[in-house]
């Protein structure tokens, strides 16, 4: 799945982090990285309708609805729900439908988000082939979870990694210069299409990540 952020996506992103980084309940909002990320995704698919599993205090709520979509969210923390309803603008709630159990859950969805807990094993009629599914932050254990339990459900949804560099800017005392450095990766989230297709996830049915690959030398000549 290709996600490409353009300047507009990442002008939003910057407008909407802004904006939430100072209110109550900051501290776990989502990264500038994945909202620029998730507003590329709403503006090459078409996803009027998105399923939010753990909207927090609303800042991946705020995004969507700025979009112009519809949006169901699903959060059971009374301060965070006391701070959504805060957050978002009179004028968009009518696109929005704020849930605190899952049993409230109908219908089918064009984009999901997790940021949260995952749906429980007999959950997944929310999904169809085609929704895309995107997973919030650093949620490895998470996104095997959801892999496997969708593939019991006849269902396979390949959640690809991005992983951006963070960058690190020295300048010298002695001479002034300024010197830039990638100094890690950060696995900010993971997105990928449902699909009919099952497959095993990891390398056997326990859906355990695949085993990385041995790296030969280059220096070393081949036995």
């Amino acid at each position: 799945m290709l996600i490409r952020p353009n300047a507009n996506d990442w002008y939003s992103a910057l407008r909407v982090h802004h904006r939430f980084a100072v209110l109550q309940g900051s501290e776990h909002i989502a990264s500038r990285f994945s909202l620029a990320y998730l507003a590329a995704i709403v503006r090459q698919h078409d996803c009027p309708l998105v399923l939010e599993f753990g909207a927090g205090i609303g800042t991946l709520t705020y995004l969507l609805l700025q979009k112009g979509l519809r949006v169901v969210a699903l959060e059971h923390d009374p301060f965070c729900l006391d701070q959504l309803k805060r957050n978002i603008p009179a004028e968009w709630k009518s696109r929005l439908t704020l849930i605190t159990d899952r049993v409230s859950i109908e219908g089918v969805f064009d984009l999901v988000i997790i940021d949260g807990n995952l749906p429980r094993q007999n959950e997944y009629r929310f999904l169809r082939p085609g929704t895309i599914c995107f997973v919030e932050g650093c949620r490895q254990h998470t996104s095997w979870k959801f892999q496997q339990r969708i593939a019991a459900a006849g269902l396979y949804c390949e959640l690809s990694h991005y992983e951006p560099w963070t960058t690190l800017r020295i300048k010298s005392r002695k001479t002034g210069l300024r010197s830039r450095f990638k100094v890690a990766r950060l696995k900010t989230f993971r997105a990928g299409i449902v699909s009919e297709t099952p497959r095993l996830i990891g390398s056997a049915s326990t859906g355990a990540p695949r085993p990385k690959a041995r790296r030969v030398s280059r220096s070393t000549p081949p036995r």
